[in-house]
């Protein structure tokens, strides 16, 4: 059984699920209740909700798409042997076979992937073909069937090397992709419908606003003979799947703001709900027997001093575009949509933060957790909103983990200097930080010291001459780092003005910095091994084994989960690709991959019971009684 409930309303739907799971009962309290999420936002919501509802929660599971799959395959005993496509290895597999741009095929991307920092393309557009090929394996199964028939699939011109490409990974890997995993899995669930476990008797979908027709698939497939209850979130309470957006009715030579009383669908609604209207069509098409659930849609009371957003929910509830006349008249202080113009990001949320507090206090009921803040990019606002919140309560989600993992951030800043000029300040700008000190026991004071020290015998750039030199630069020793600590080492051993062999020493230190300066000759020591590290071709094996010594000199045996974080990611610079990757890369390769591992984001502040800041991203349907928006910006 398919069971669709529709709402615009995700507290509805939430209080429908509560309904369902009474009603149906019978399930062992051993067995886990199954849930299809689209995001770990949605997993907490839910689990609050329940335990709320129904005083206490657990053994439930909540699963991510992919997820999903996964899962049903191991319960179901199928083969699932996908690895070699997972994108994180495909980019790797992808970065070996573009090196072989002489193949006829390969053409027209030789101009593109010649030249200089050719190493460093390869492996920038390896990524972007990699993540395309994820999508392929999801959206265009049919595409990726034409192409293992040796077939073209479109008349596009880029198609004739992806599709070379693609041959060359199905031909260097006995793994199945994705796509076939999926389709496998609808044929077994088609063909032994009841071959199905207790644990998948009952799945409950809940917070996806779409899904790709293969996922789909295996709901309707799983539907003959489990139970699916498909939970789905909607503004409009008729169906809208044939609706015409803008540029459509612009391509027809319709007109693009249709007049009033057209009975044409809502401006808001064919303007961004066209996603929804696909995803209404698809399920048309690929239900055949499908349940509907009761009424849950949720209507304001009509009244003549209607707030503007209570009119415009009811009007997208409706669906159509029917405004005559006048706008109707509001409440006289109208606060429903609030639209403040700013002169910056410090002032927008200088501003945000006095509305937040107005509301607090003309409200004793509302709660910091009922507010949500939301920007395209929070990130953009990260160290903003530290500063202006810093006495109220709050969660950053969707960071980036140099953001919300010291670790991470310091060690990025020390691949940073390989890739500059040594210069003093980026230096001892690594040095400054807490985590880098400890390990080499400088405290705050002494690092002043230092700078004193360094400002006085003039290190400017350059670890030596000869590095300058190896970098292109005129070999002088003049200003290097090298340069420098002769001059202190020198000053500490003779303490005596006299030149020795055309070296000054620094004369201004005593015996009792011994110590602090021999701290600094380590940390100067690190530096020059890593740069000597850097310089080598490696494979991705010994880069693993490299960065995870450099990590260790750098941080020292520190009992902290966030360097355990950034050790697994070092980890799995070896172990993902092994076994498809054994070629040599350089630096600049391995610098942008922990680039792009470091602007990762995560969610884990989410939810807990604070003001939340994070991003707008999709599927995000969780209700809160107030949201703000930072960041529409014109031009952004």
């Amino acid at each position: 059984m398919f069971a669709l409930y529709t709402s615009n309303r995700t507290e509805a739907l939430a209080e429908q699920l509560a309904s369902v799971i009474c009603e149906s009962g019978g399930q062992s309290p051993f067995t886990k209740a199954l849930f299809l999420v689209q995001s770990r936002e949605m997993e907490r919501m839910l689990s609050q909700f329940l335990a709320d509802r129904f005083g206490v929660w657990g053994n439930s599971s909540y699963l991510l798409p992919t997820q999903f799959i996964e899962h049903i395959c191991q319960i179901l005993g199928a083969e699932l042997r996908s690895d070699a496509f997972d994108r994180s290895i495909l980019t790797w597999r992808l970065e070996l076979l573009l090196r072989e741009t002489s193949e006829p095929a390969l053409q027209p991307l030789k101009s593109y992937l010649s030249g200089d920092q050719a190493d460093l393309k390869r492996f920038q557009f390896a990524r972007q073909i990699a993540h395309l090929f994820d999508q392929y394996q999801i959206m265009r199964p049919e595409l990726i069937r034409a192409w293992d028939a040796g077939r073209r699939f479109t008349g596009n011109s880029a198609e004739g090397w992806q599709q070379h490409l693609w041959n060359k990974l199905r031909q260097t890997s006995a793994g199945t992709h994705r796509g076939e995993v999926i389709g496998s899995l609808i044929d077994h669930l088609r063909r032994q419908p009841q071959d199905v476990p207790q644990e998948l008797r009952r799945v409950f979908v809940f917070g996806l606003h779409t899904l790709p027709p293969q996922f789909l698939r295996i709901l309707t497939a799983l539907a003959d003979s489990v139970d699916v209850h498909f939970f789905l979130l909607a503004p409009c309470a008729f169906y809208w799947g044939d609706m015409d957006t803008r540029r459509a009715r612009v391509g027809s030579g319709a007109a693009e703001h249709p007049p009033p009383g057209s009975g044409t669908f809502h401006p808001l609604l064919a303007g961004l709900g066209r996603q929804g209207a696909d995803f209404q069509e698809l399920l048309l098409d690929q239900v055949e027997e499908m349940r509907d659930g009761p009424e849950l849609f949720t209507r304001h009371d009509e009244a003549p001093d209607m707030p503007v957003l209570y009119r415009l929910q009811n009007d997208l509830l409706d669906g159509f575009w029917d405004e005559t006349g006048a706008p109707a008249p509001g409440p006289a202080e109208d606060e429903s949509v609030v639209i403040v113009s700013c002169h910056s990001r410090m002032r927008e949320t200088a501003v945000l933060k006095d509305h937040i507090l107005k509301w607090l206090s003309d409200d004793p009921e509302l709660q910091l957790h009922d507010i949500v803040v939301m920007a395209p990019d929070i990130q953009h606002y990260a160290e903003l909103i530290p500063a202006v919140f810093k006495d109220v309560a709050h969660d950053i989600s969707d960071c980036r983990k140099r953001r919300d993992n010291r670790y991470v951030a310091i060690f990025a800043q020390f691949l940073d200097i390989f890739s500059g000029r040594f210069s003093g300040p980026e230096i001892i700008s690594l040095l400054d930080q807490p985590e880098v000190r400890t390990t080499f026991s400088i405290g705050s004071s002494e690092l002043e010291t230092i700078k004193h020290w360094l400002d006085d015998v003039g290190v400017r750039w350059g670890l030596s001459g000869t590095q300058r030199r190896q970098d292109g630069f005129h070999e002088f020793q003049v200003g290097t780092w090298h340069d420098g600590l002769e001059r202190l080492l020198l000053g500490l051993a003779a303490g005596v003005k006299d030149p020795v062999d055309s070296l000054v020493p620094y004369i201004d230190i005593e015996g009792g910095d011994a110590e602090l300066l021999g701290s600094l000759c380590s940390f100067i020591e690190l530096i020059d091994l890593g740069r000597r590290t850097t310089s080598r071709l490696q494979t991705l094996q010994n880069w693993s084994l490299a960065l995870h010594d450099l990590s260790s000199r750098l941080f020292g045996t520190a009992d902290s989960a966030d360097l355990l974080n950034l050790q697994e990611m070092l980890t799995g610079l070896a172990e993902q690709p092994k076994g498809y990757h054994d070629q040599p890369v350089s630096f600049a390769v391995i610098h942008q991959w922990f680039e792009y591992e470091a602007e990762a984001t995560s969610s884990v502040d989410f939810l807990r019971g604070r003001l939340t800041f994070c991003s707008m991203l999709p599927m995000r349907s969780i209700p809160f009684k107030i949201i703000c928006l930072l960041g529409l910006n014109d031009g952004e």
